[in-house]
């Protein structure tokens, strides 16, 4: 798309930005120093980063007050709440 190679053209070619790698100083020296293994599941680690809520499941409540459905017709695009009308 011709906007975003501007925007390339811009970061790299520009004056204002001057990008250039520093060898004296290396990030990973940053990063603490931990001999022992850490031991984990993949499965528990998914489960925690993908989970909304623990307490929330995919099972149906057993005495709800109310039952809601959807067709598809609502959605959300770009942080907008958009509906169909019918």
């Amino acid at each position: 798309d011709n906007c975003l190679l501007k925007y390339q053209a811009l970061l790299f070619e520009g004056p204002v930005l001057r990008l250039h790698t520093c060898a004296t100083l290396n990030p990973a020296t940053f990063l603490p120093v931990n001999e022992e293994k850490i031991e984990h599941t993949c499965q528990q680690v998914i489960a925690q980063s993908y989970a909304a809520r623990g307490e929330l499941l995919e099972v149906p409540l057993a005495d709800p007050d109310l039952n809601l459905y959807t067709n598809g017709s609502s959605f959300v695009e770009k942080a907008l709440e958009k509906w169909c009308m019918q």
